[in-house]
């Protein structure tokens, strides 16, 4: 019977199993028809910069070395890609100025999760590093992340062994940058105080403006150029034009060098000054027509929007002057130009076209035969297409160049460029080829008799050997270079060789080698008391001991290297170590200690951001309380590691933990009910069994006829139950998911809601201690003396200036006249000023004097102040007492000399009469001359009859004016001008009617209608009427600056020229301004042959308004700051009112500029003239 039974139970649940199979078969071949099943490895990574996020970084990826896709990160610093499996990957994080990075992927699966509908993702993080000139970041060659599937996990992971291994190294190429940037400021800022000593201010001032580019935080160099701003006695405006000008004189004598350093000179005193920029190009392009074309150069910016517009404009302004140089066949001309556009296009990132006018230099340098300049260009070619990630293409234009700096026995050059092949072969994992190059480079430097840089490629070949696993090659060529290193007594590098050599035998597992070579590193660095050196040798050292787990030299090595990072102020080194003693106790299950430590360091991590380090250490606390069965804490910091890791718990480690934390309570339940369940079934069964028993034949006989249709029913309600209970289970999780997931979010937002309140915090603090520095400051360095007092005027407290005004201390005033302030003071009314100070809490003042400690009598000048408590109760008092003995002799003396002046008045006052009588006739001839000025001005009625639409603001600062308004009718041309002389008032004026009289002269008599050849006219007669620039003869500085407009009336159009003025157009209801010419009219240009002015033609076909003005409106001061109008502001408001009637502008600009200066004196004369135009 009981076999029957048995025989049952198994036939019904084969039964279950096939009715759920098939049903379970047919949903998934129902899903399967229905869409195909997609599996894929999604790689979403963060790029950071100093713990920002970081956008515009270029994110690359490659298959076998082609390259896929290019993504540029936005402000999330987010980048992501899909990639298929069973191939390997490489992700470049690049940007210009910064070393590239690479991730490598291996998406290689076993093929049974390949079936299915699944997706795993990664969430790699890159922090960039600056780059700097000279460094060597040949480590980072190799990829800094690796992802591959890891069978233990069932998923991708990063693997975190070979992270911390190029952390390492990462943090060793930031050391070097940072060096690297230090020592080249150090050297720029002592050349400039060389420089300085020899009162080369300009080349000191260029010197330091170079090192604040390469470091703009370090305070020195910005304090240098402020040094030597204020040596410096000319103007912006005189620097300017003086560099300027000494490069047109440099570059008339073909000193291209010295033209070039003028200018960078120049723009010293106007940065981003477009006519310098320009000047510069033109000094390179004069250089690239010699001998040699342009270099090879540094990687280029991307440069501003505004650099990039005047870029493009340089680029049609040379392709006018190649078409020129074209049709003459000058191909040394054409060469340079192409190569100078093919600068520019790489500067401004258009890479194509850049490649284009390169290849065209290349071809027309080789049909000069210039084949030193062929490998300059095709260096710079290959770096372009090194850009553009065509790594065949760039090692064909260096290959190219390498034959012929060969050829041309350039070994500096052909070492450069190899180098760049051998990073370029590495970089493509072209392991052998990248070999093959850095054992050329090894031979030709040996010939060089360079032994640092033999020494730095095999140092390279170890590198590569070791990335290669080859830890034997990689030994021996570290001990090549090391040998170099002893031989040419390079300490540094020798130490550096060790360090390698441990790292290769740490690699080999060779632990106790590896211990010797760090040891010799740990010596040297001792020896050169290089404690940054030092801390990083002894983590290796721990690192070696942790591997052969003896954790009690471990543990001293990690704290060597804790104590050193502090003394260096190294706050990852100090992290790194505290987290690597965390591991160690960790390991020998010393919870208390090890957390203890992981708490410093996330202490330490939070204080500078370091967010991986802070995931890391989260990870291990987490872990630690995992095994300590305290799944609350567990989880609760697996998830701060998941929010400092900026990942999601893409390893279900979060909600795993959350689980058994939600569980804990029931698990003895379950236990408890599942007993019960096991005694009840098998009570059941004996049961079962004794009726089965009893009733065996009925059973027998009822079973045969019902077998077959029972074990249908059972295992059809078996399989129902098994679905509605699979449901269940489904349903509850995605329950517990989305509760959890709401929790989560709670908890986020409180943390950082947190965040932002103790952010504001600690910057409320921080200004506090700045502001109580401040205090601390002048209470201890002021010269006056400070007394601190209780509410009952006992001495408290004094500075270090008290001491020094009266020769005595705190302890000696005491004791020799008493502890309260009423009973040390020689005035009379002091007691009742002290009571008056704390009865009314005001501050009093009064004046006393004294004896110091010599004996010499002293005036002092006291001001008591109170300091009240919340109450208003009056619990401290400060004394400043102020040494004015100076002041008291001083009016003594003016005591005295006031008798004297009393005497003189009297004469005075005569003198003044005589004064006052002359100063009439003074007046009086000074407004005769306004009435003669007044007559020889055109009447504005006429200009207004002319060109109806228009205004003239003139506001004469004195009686007289030195600015003048002009206007001429020549045939069917109208001349109006604006003109500012030299000076205002009666030396104006005089000018003034020079100008006036020599513009008649040119415009009327002799017929001149050209605006450009009146201002060269006029600037003849100035010169001649003033005998300017004659030597022997008695001549003179003055000049004038104009604006003058020609209407032709014919043609329709405005001329426009401008000396020494800049004016403003308004066309398209768009206000533009118009430069000026930088000569004046007359005094230092008078005689210059090469002095030219510039017509500015303006079509009348459509709306067209005018503003010509003088520099009175702009240099005003007034407003609420006594600041100037500035032109920015002037053209702003005529902009915003450009609509209004011409008259409504002129009353407008009459009463703004009259607000603006109040009750404040005008400092200029003030001429404004608008002119519009309607159009034809």
């Amino acid at each position: 019977m009981k076999h029957i039974l048995n025989q049952f139970i198994t036939k019904s649940v084969i039964a279950a199993v096939l009715i759920f199979s098939l049903f379970n078969n047919t949903t998934f071949a129902q899903k399967e028809a229905d869409q195909k099943v997609d599996v894929t490895l999604r790689i979403i990574g963060i790029v950071n910069k100093d713990g920002q996020k970081f956008k515009d970084v270029t994110a690359t990826l490659y298959s076998d070395n082609n390259k896929i896709k290019s993504l540029v990160t936005a402000t999330d610093g987010k980048f992501s890609f899909d990639l298929d499996f069973q191939k390997n990957y490489i992700i470049e994080i690049s940007k210009s100025g910064y070393i590239s990075q690479k991730i490598k992927v291996n998406s290689h699966i076993p093929e049974k999760k390949l079936k299915g509908d699944s997706w795993w993702s990664v969430k790699p993080v890159i922090n960039m590093l600056e780059s700097h000139a000279g460094i060597d970041a040949v480590a980072l060659n190799e990829p800094v992340i690796s992802v591959e599937w890891v069978d233990k996990k069932d998923d991708f992971k990063i693997d975190e062994t070979y992270s911390k291994t190029m952390a390492a190294k990462i943090d060793e190429v930031k050391g070097k940058v940072t060096e690297l940037k230090k020592a080249d400021v150090s050297k720029k800022i002592k050349e400039g105080d060389k420089l300085l000593a020899k009162k080369q201010y300009e080349e000191a001032w260029l010197l330091y403006s170079e090192a604040k580019k390469i470091l703009p935080k370090d305070p020195t160099a910005a304090e240098k150029i402020a040094g030597v701003k204020n040596k410096i006695k000319d103007s912006p405006e005189q620097g300017y034009k003086k560099a300027m000008d000494k490069a047109e004189k440099d570059l008339a004598a073909k000193k291209y060098n010295a033209a070039k350093k003028s200018v960078e000179i120049a723009l010293l005193y106007k940065e981003n000054d477009s006519a310098a920029i320009a000047k510069l190009q033109s000094i390179e392009n004069v250089q690239n027509g010699g001998s040699d074309l342009a270099g090879d150069g540094e990687d280029i910016e991307k440069p501003s929007p505004t650099q990039e517009k005047e870029n493009i404009l340089k680029i049609e302004s040379y392709k006018k002057e190649l078409r020129v140089f074209e049709k003459d066949n000058n191909r040394r001309s054409i060469a340079a130009i192409l190569d100078s556009i093919g600068n520019l296009y790489r500067s401004n990132k258009t890479n194509d076209e850049a490649v284009k006018y390169y290849s065209q230099a290349v071809k027309v340098t080789e049909e000069l035969g210039d084949k030193k300049n062929v490998a300059k260009i095709l260096s710079k070619e290959a770096k372009v297409h090194m850009e553009m990630g065509n790594y065949e293409n760039t090692l064909d234009c260096y290959e190219k160049a390498l034959k012929i700096t060969e050829e041309l026995n350039q070994k500096d050059e052909t070492a450069n460029i190899l180098g760049n092949m051998a990073n370029l072969y590495n970089y493509t994992y072209r392991t052998d080829d990248a070999l093959k190059a850095y054992e050329k480079l090894v031979d030709l430097k040996n010939d060089m008799g360079d032994q640092k840089g033999q020494s730095d490629a095999l140092s390279n070949i170890g590198d590569i050997y070791l990335a290669k696993q080859d830890a034997q090659k990689a030994i021996e060529n570290y001990e090549k270079s090391l040998k170099i290193d002893i031989g040419s007594k390079d300490i540094k590098g020798q130490a550096t060789n060790y360090n390698n050599l441990g790292v290769a035998y740490h690699k080999k597992g060779d632990y106790k080698k590896s211990i010797q070579s760090h040891e010799k590193a740990q010596k040297i660095f001792e020896e050169l008391n290089d404690k940054t050196g030092l801390f990083k040798t002894y983590n290796n050292l721990g690192n070696n001991y942790y591997k052969m787990n003896d954790f009690v030299k471990a543990e001293d090595y990690y704290n060597n290297t804790l104590k050193t990072a502090k003394a260096v102020s190294d706050e990852k080194g100090q992290i790194s170590a505290l987290y690597n003693l965390g591991n160690i106790f960790k390991d020998q299950k010393k919870y208390e200690k090890a957390l203890e430590n992981f708490n410093k360091s996330v202490e330490l991590a939070k204080q500078i951001k370091y967010q991986e380090a802070l995931g890391k250490n989260y990870k291990s606390m987490s872990a630690i309380y995992y095994d300590k069965k305290d799944f609350q804490k567990a989880y609760e910091h697996y998830k701060l590691y998941v929010d400092a890791k900026f990942i999601e718990d893409d390893e279900g480690q979060l909600s795993e933990i959350q689980a058994k934390v939600e569980n804990d309570l029931q698990i003895e339940k379950l236990k408890a009910k599942l007993t019960a369940q096991t005694m009840l079934s098998m009570l059941k069964d004996e049961q079962n069994l004794k009726e089965i028993e009893l009733r065996d034949v009925e059973i027998q006989r009822q079973e045969e006829v019902n077998q077959k249709q029972r074990i249908l029913i059972f295992a059809f309600v078996l399989g129902f139950l098994i679905v509605i209970i699979f449901s269940f289970l489904l349903f509850r999780q995605y329950k517990q998911i989305k509760k959890s997931n709401k929790l989560l979010a709670q908890q986020n937002e409180e943390i950082r809601q947190q965040k932002e309140e103790i952010t504001a915090q600690r910057d409320q603090l921080e200004e506090i201690n700045i502001e109580l520095e401040k205090l601390s400051i002048v209470a201890r360095e002021t010269s006056n003396a400070v007394i601190i007092m209780d509410g009952e005027g006992r001495f408290e407290w004094v500075n270090a200036g008290f001491e020094r005004l009266f020769g005595i201390t705190l302890e000696q005033l005491i004791q020799q006249k008493g502890d309260n302030f009423i009973d040390t003071s020689n005035s009379s009314d002091a007691k009742d000023l002290f009571l008056s100070c704390i009865e009314n809490k005001i501050t009093v003042s009064y004046d006393t004097f004294t004896f110091d400690a010599a004996g010499n009598k002293i005036w002092t000048q006291t001001t008591l102040t109170p300091i009240a408590d919340a109450s208003g109760k009056v619990i401290k008092l400060v004394a400043i007492d102020s040494n004015i003995t100076q002041i008291k002799l001083a009016e003594e003396e003016i005591k005295q000399q006031n008798e004297e002046i009393k005497a003189q008045s009297e004469q005075l006052k005569e003198f003044n009469k005589k004064l006052e009588t002359k100063n009439i006739q003074i007046m009086d001839s000074i407004n005769y001359a306004k009435r003669i000025q007044e007559a020889i001005l055109p009447r504005q009625s006429l200009i207004y009859t002319a060109l109806p639409d228009s205004f003239i603001l003139f506001k004469p600062k004195d009686i007289v004016s030195g600015d003048f308004y002009w206007y001429a009718q020549l045939g069917d041309k109208w001349f109006v001008a604006a003109v500012d002389c030299t000076g205002h008032g009666v030396p104006g004026a005089f000018m003034s009617m020079i100008g006036n009289t020599l513009l008649n002269e040119i415009v009327v008599n002799k017929k001149v209608d050209v605006p450009s050849a009146i201002l060269l006219e006029l600037n003849k007669g100035i010169s001649f009427s003033l005998t300017q620039g004659k030597e022997g003869e008695d001549s003179q500085d003055d000049g004038m600056d104009i604006s003058i407009c020609c209407v032709d009336t014919v043609k329709k159009t405005a001329t426009l020229a401008l000396a020494g003025h800049a004016a403003f157009a308004v066309r398209d209801n768009t206000l533009s301004s118009v430069e000026g010419d930088i000569f004046s009219i007359g005094g230092m240009f008078a005689n210059n042959p090469n002095i030219e002015f510039t017509d500015n033609v303006f079509p009348l076909d459509k709306p067209l308004t005018l503003y010509m003005f003088s520099d009175g409106y702009q240099d005003q001061f007034g407003g609420a700051d006594n600041k100037k109008f500035m032109v920015n502001r002037f053209g702003k408001l005529l902009s915003e009112n450009q609509n209004l009637p011409m008259c409504d502008q002129h009353v407008l600009l009459d009463k703004t500029i009259e607000e603006w200066k109040g009750s404040r004196k005008q400092l200029d004369d003030i001429l404004v003239i608008g002119l519009r135009f309607p159009g034809v």
